[in-house]
């Protein structure tokens, strides 16, 4: 048995549950479980010990822990139950209450020695019980137990037990790397132990960079806590592997070095051709273009006939990968033509047929290539696959294309393969090549399951996939044993749940005895066929996909959510890539397939939250922000708004579920992409989280969906889903920034031609300036009426007393308008630039109000370049109200743009029968002497 740590809890969700804990049961409860917190597993029996062991503190003190606290913690949220009558706590809330207790002044290291001997007691007397479960969790009791009182001798004890494993021992290594973990905060002055655990038990998986580190770092021996630990694997091997690149080991069993080193297939590529004036598009393009680039990431050579269509869409991204790989095209590619003849994509080697027949070329094609996939194609198309399956070659179709690929496909389905059949006509091969393309996203996913059935061609391939079929049968067998009595009762109404998947299973064995009984299956081999499994990843992870969506849709099958939950780990480390082509599709064609208004499927919200174990918490956020741009293109596609409504509204309850913890910075890039996909996933990552996404990026946001708004205009509404939500946009300049930009979106609304969607968007506008930004709204609405105010004035009346008094009683109101408004230099600023003279005068009036010195620039360019007389004399009581901030070259300036005015240059507006503005000059100029002068007296 190995304990292994429970996924990882975010720290603010450790707080959040022993909190919540603490509320429920008391204050003794909670010290009750800070002493359960050490034990590596709980049971009731060992629970209670603990309880009757330590009633009182280190004075004698009772801590009046009632007896229920027991009961009351092992069915708490703290704990999980991992077996009969066996519980976990997660590893950060064990932690937490350790500190807790550690720190208690009532309990502190004395009560952590008492622990660590009375764990040592109580694991004593299982040490030598007959049953190895009891014994294994007796040792691990013991080794944590010892880890706390004596870390240097636990280290010492754990190297002897690392000494012991044998390299190939891959269950061993991930079982004590496992443990060693566990004991990560005892044994943090012996990091060695963990690094080299962890490096061979990815050893065991094929991947020996970890191993190499290891060595390169320390050597192929050390020394921790005195004992010798040596790598049990020689230093020319590691470095062979290294060299030779990961690859798949078999549980328990090493496999034979292949006679040679494998070659990449040779495929041959057709499919649906074109015209001149009818180009490729759609799916039968997409599938072309990502077929090409898997082939050559995937190291195979390029056959195709050089036609257009599918031919030179293949060759084309063929080639352009192939370069970017830094390979030389003329050795992977091969366009085969007839005599005469020239491909029309110039790449590669042509080979010209000498006959100048179609069968002649069939035949010199066919005998070229390993392998056929076909893209859609014709009649002609059908004739080459029925020729290539005659002369043994396998045929892969990619039904999703139509065409001759479909009806092949559906041929084959329809007549069981012989014994000599390639595998790639067995049903279960079939099935992983189903599907179909939704978006151009998910062709290089659908395609990669093509690309899996292709490998099967290779030795070394087939037999993870025997094994791996293998060892599902058994696993299914040992989990419909677990529920025999459900499952008799399936039987006697109707067939088995799952019979045509353990049919297809049993084939792919390619086993010729008969299946073994399930009721002859033990049990006790669940980890080992967990174990089994493992070792065929990466390399089947199309197939492990595939198997989990099959059992994932086994509604009727008892052991279901078991078996779903035993192979999510596996899928969360070996099977990354896939996730996005299969949790992308929950929100695709309607809200209800397998994410609704109740939330995301659990088992799809198991897998995410899986990851994170796998990839820590940034790496994870980034994973989920693909995941989510996928569904936000499910929300694109929606046929009506108040579709794509729904399923924003159930992707945004999707993310909460997470549980993310994500980082602002993160989710930026999503918001400034080009894709609209990209930035609706940014938008409701925001607003699932209310993240402080500030007034300016959101005003860049909003400027772009501005540029881009057309029919539905969905990125639209999910932005201002955001203004709705977002927190620290509802005053000051943030609200301010906010309305300025809806109301020019407003605007723009209003000049598209009226469909019901630009309606709804300019509805949703005016419900936010009217609800959450009224009062910035207001405000801008009041110093816009008094800018164009003041320009009607000055247009409509001419130059007297009257007018001036008119412009002076409006400026005074602006002044009080903006008396505790606290517009900033920038807004300033920008409304000074805004072209208007009432927008000049609206700055001026700010700045009376504010007179900060960095608008000084602001006041200096109205005195020196006034639009009227009038506006220069509130420029200078402008300067007048700065003039205690301004500092010495300041006021230098300033003192230079007035006498400028006073000297009645040419251009300048100050005349001597300017009473008024020449009195306020000679004050400023006065005013600024004494200060410039005080200056440099002191």
């Amino acid at each position: 048995m190995a304990f292994e740590p429970r996924r990882r809890v975010r720290p603010d969700r450790v707080s959040r549950l022993l909190e919540a804990f603490r509320a429920r049961f008391g204050p003794a409860h909670e010290l009750f479980a800070c002493h359960a917190a050490f034990p590596a597993a709980l049971t009731p029996e060992l629970a209670y010990q603990l309880w009757a062991a330590f009633r009182a503190d280190v004075r004698g003190q009772p801590l009046g822990v009632p007896w229920i606290a027991v009961a009351d913690l092992l069915l708490s949220s703290l704990c999980a139950e991992i077996g009969e009558e066996l519980y976990e706590m997660a590893p950060d809330v064990r932690a937490a209450l350790r500190r807790r207790l550690t720190e208690d002044p009532r309990l502190g290291p004395q009560r952590v020695q008492e622990l660590s001997e009375f764990l040592l007691d109580a694991a004593a007397a299982a040490l030598h019980a007959e049953d190895a479960y009891d014994r294994t969790l007796a040792q691990t009791q013991r080794l944590t137990a010892l880890a706390y009182g004596a870390p240097e001798r636990t280290a010492a004890l754990l190297v002897g037990m690392l000494a012991e494993v044998g390299a190939d021992d891959l269950a061993s290594w991930i079982r004590l790397a496992s443990l060693i973990e566990g004991l990560a905060e005892p044994l943090a002055q012996f990091p060695l132990l963990l690094q080299f655990a962890q490096a061979m038990a990815a050893w065991g998986r094929g991947e020996p960079h970890p191993l190499a580190a290891f060595v390169e770092a320390h050597g192929p021996a050390t020394e921790v806590a005195g004992v010798r630990l040596a790598v049990p694997v020689p230093v020319e091997a590691i470095a062979e592997r290294v060299d030779r690149g990961p690859e798949t080991v078999l549980a328990g069993a090493p496999r034979p070095a292949p006679a040679e080193p494998p070659r990449g297939l040779r495929v041959l590529v057709a499919g649906t051709g074109s015209l001149p004036n009818r180009p490729l598009h759609g799916v039968t393009a997409w599938a072309a273009e990502a077929l090409g680039e898997a082939l050559a990431d995937a190291g195979h050579r390029l056959l195709t006939g050089g036609y257009p269509g599918v031919d030179e869409i293949t060759a084309r991204a063929f080639a352009a990968q192939v370069e970017r790989l830094g390979r030389p095209v003329e050795e992977r590619l091969e366009q085969v033509v007839r005599r005469g003849a020239r491909p029309v994509f110039q790449g590669g080697r042509t080979i010209e047929v000498a006959a100048s027949t179609r069968e002649g070329w069939v035949d010199e094609v066919l005998r070229r290539c390993d392998a056929l996939v076909i893209i859609g194609g014709a009649e002609l198309v059908a004739e080459l696959a029925a020729a290539a399956q005659e002369r043994g070659k396998p045929v892969i179709p990619l039904p999703w294309t139509g065409g001759a690929s479909q009806r092949i496909a559906d041929v084959m389905r329809a007549r069981p393969p012989g014994p000599d059949a390639p595998v790639a006509a067995q049903a279960r091969a079939l099935r992983l090549l189903e599907g179909g393309p939704r978006f151009q996203s998910d062709t290089r996913a659908l395609v990669d399951r093509g690309m899996a059935v292709l490998a099967l061609h290779d030795p070394a391939v087939r037999a993870d996939y025997n094994l791996l079929a293998s060892a599902m049968l058994t696993l299914v067998g040992i989990l419909e044993m677990e529920v025999s009595e459900s499952l008799e009762w399936l039987y006697r109404d109707g067939a088995h749940p799952i019979e045509s998947y353990t049919d297809e299973l049993f084939t792919a064995t390619d086993l010729k005895s008969v299946r073994t009984p399930v009721s002859t299956v033990s049990a006790s081999t669940l980890q080992q066929e967990l174990q089994r499994i493992e070792a065929t990843l990466p390399a089947m992870a199309p197939w492990l996909v595939e198997d989990w969506l099959t059992l994932h849709g086994a509604d009727g099958w008892p052991p279901r959510i078991k078996a779903l939950t035993l192979l999510t780990p596996l899928l969360a480390r070996h099977a990354q890539p896939f996730a996005r082509a299969v949790i992308g599709r929950a929100f695709d064609g309607h809200a209800g397939a397998t994410a609704t208004v109740l939330g995301l499927d659990p088992a799809y919200l198991a897998w995410i939250q899986e990851m994170r174990n796998v990839l820590g918490s940034d790496e994870h956020q980034r994973w989920v922000q693909e995941i989510a741009v996928r569904w936000a293109e499910a929300c694109l596609a929606a046929s009506s708004p108040a579709e794509g409504e729904l399923i924003a509204h159930c992707i945004e309850r999707a993310l909460r579920a997470v549980e993310l913890a994500p980082r602002l910075d993160l989710v930026l890039p999503l918001l400034a992409a080009d894709h609209a996909a990209v930035r609706v996933a940014g938008y409701l990552v925001c607003c699932a989280y209310r993240l402080p996404v500030s007034s300016e990026a959101l005003d860049a946001c909003l400027q772009r969906e501005r540029l881009e708004m057309k029919g539905a205009a969905t990125a639209l509404r999910q932005l201002l889903a955001c203004y709705g939500t977002l927190p620290g946009l509802d005053q000051g300049a943030a609200a301010r920034r906010a309305v300025a930009g809806l109301v020019l979106t407003a605007r723009l609304l209003d000049t598209q031609e009226g469909s019901g969607a630009d309606r709804g968007c300019r509805a949703r506008v005016f419900v936010l300036l009217e609800g959450r930004f009224k009062a910035a709204w207001t405000l801008l609405d009041r110093l816009e009426e008094s800018a164009r105010r003041y320009e009607e004035v000055r247009r409509k009346m001419p130059s007297s007393k009257q007018r001036t008094a008119q412009l002076d009683f409006l400026i005074h109101g602006i002044c009080e308008t903006l008396r505790n408004a606290g517009l900033t230099p920038e807004e300033l600023s920008e409304r000074f630039n805004a072209g208007g003279d009432g927008d000049r005068i609206v700055a001026l009036a700010g700045i009376l109000v504010a007179p900060e010195p960095a608008c000084f620039a602001l006041v200096r360019q109205c005195i020196d370049r006034a639009c009227s007389d009038f506006e220069q004399y509130w420029a200078m009581r402008a300067a007048e109200a700065m003039l205690p901030a301004l500092d010495g070259a300041s006021l230098g300036a300033l003192r230079a743009a007035l006498e400028h005015e006073m000297s009645g240059a040419p251009g300048t507006r100050m005349k001597e029968t300017s009473v008024s503005r020449r009195s306020l000059a000679h004050e400023l100029l006065r005013r600024i002497q004494e200060m410039l002068g005080a200056g440099q007296g002191g």
